[in-house]
């Protein structure tokens, strides 16, 4: 009977931010959702996720964020949906008050640091000049020629892309082009790059699609691939 009551009075405890709902937007929300990053407000603090806690609530049911875009049940690795249970448990919360909690349940917060999430990377191919992309109009398609200095054939293990800024890009194609086209393209504009699509020689490496959309995160290829 005692075992069973206290089970009960566990299960009545309604969630707070510090004990149960910090966790769960550090590893699902906070990667993107922080200063530098693509998400457009951050959800670092009680304050930051107090303040649209309704709205979260919201897309998590609907299954819209964190986004993933697999609907089968199956097993993926990296998988980024969010579990049924961390949906009802922001639900119950958002619904029990959105308690803060005691101070003393909130965990350090994961130190994501600035620059590579990979490390750093034995080569960093960077664009000679920025482009401004215009405050105002429709999408901008524009390709950026960038030379590999490499004087042989490497292997690469894992690529990693970083915007300038991130929130104005909304996604990125890299392909390789081994004739001259894409540089004399880049040559007529007088803008870095030139507009439009890849060049049709820019190809992407055999068996890859080499390509970034705001919160993709880099994996490296697994050991073995060639």
């Amino acid at each position: 009977m005692l075992v069973g009551q206290r089970h009960a009075t566990a299960a009545d405890t309604p969630p707070t931010f510090n004990k149960d709902i910090a966790p769960i937007v550090w590893t699902r929300c906070a990667p993107c959702h922080r200063p530098g990053e693509i998400g457009p407000f951050s959800l670092l603090t009680y304050d930051d996720v107090r303040k649209r806690a309704t709205q979260i609530a919201a897309v998590t049911a609907r299954g819209v964020m964190p986004p993933w875009k697999p609907k089968d049940e199956g097993v993926f690795e990296n998988e980024r949906r969010l579990p049924t249970a961390d949906q009802a448990l922001i639900a119950q919360w958002v619904a029990s008050g959105a308690r803060e909690g005691d101070a003393a349940d909130l965990r350090p917060a994961p130190n994501w640091g600035d620059g590579w999430q990979l490390g750093q990377p034995d080569l960093a191919v960077r664009m000679n000049d920025a482009y401004t992309v215009p405050a105002g109009g429709t999408d901008l398609f524009r390709t950026f020629v960038i030379p590999i200095p490499l004087s042989q054939a490497r292997y690469v293990r894992a690529l990693e892309f970083r915007p300038g800024n991130a929130r104005v890009v909304h996604h990125a194609n890299l392909g390789v082009d081994r004739t001259r086209s894409s540089r004399l393209l880049d040559a007529r504009d007088p803008a870095p790059g030139y507009e439009g699509s890849m060049e049709r020689d820019a190809r992407y490496p055999e068996g890859q699609l080499l390509g970034w959309t705001p919160g993709q995160a880099p994996h490296p290829s697994p050991a073995g691939t060639k």
